[in-house]
């Protein structure tokens, strides 16, 4: 299942739904998870108050037409969350084990977001960076 379904779903008293293409649409869709295509999305423009792309930028090959749709579905004043991997500290691409030909194809730093964000805009708010939380089932309180 996509990464965003547990956000779509715990979400379900918001008027909010998921957009993915190919076989994974359908799969949602039969799991009982909103999930609009190419059609549905053309019929938001300007109605949006949130897009959020949650470790999916980095598997579009593309990444203006993503901001380019994502300004456009958003409302005035509407908020655009994204996460992704970050290249910044990795000089050598072919050593960062976040690289997955076919699968990973964009790759960004920070800066490098920014500047798409403020291109196609919008307002960066830099909020710093968050580790990662591991957890495990023996841990303690």
């Amino acid at each position: 299942m996509a990464d965003w379904s547990g956000f779509v779903r715990g979400m379900r008293d918001a008027e909010i739904s998921g957009f993915e293409q190919g076989w994974i649409a359908d799969r949602a869709r039969a799991a009982g998870i909103p999930v609009l295509d190419d059609e549905d999305l053309s019929g938001l423009a300007g109605r949006c108050d949130i897009v959020t792309a949650i470790e999916v930028i980095e598997h579009i090959p593309d990444p203006h037409e993503f901001f380019r749709t994502a300004k456009r579905l958003l409302k005035p004043g509407g908020l655009l969350f994204l996460t992704t991997g970050n290249a910044e500290p990795v000089r050598d691409l072919a050593t960062w084990s976040y690289v997955t030909p076919e699968i990973h194809v964009s790759f960004f730093e920070p800066r490098t977001i920014v500047g798409l964000l403020e291109r196609h805009g919008f307002h960066a708010e830099r909020r710093g960076f968050l580790r990662g939380i591991a957890t495990s089932s023996d841990s303690k309180s």
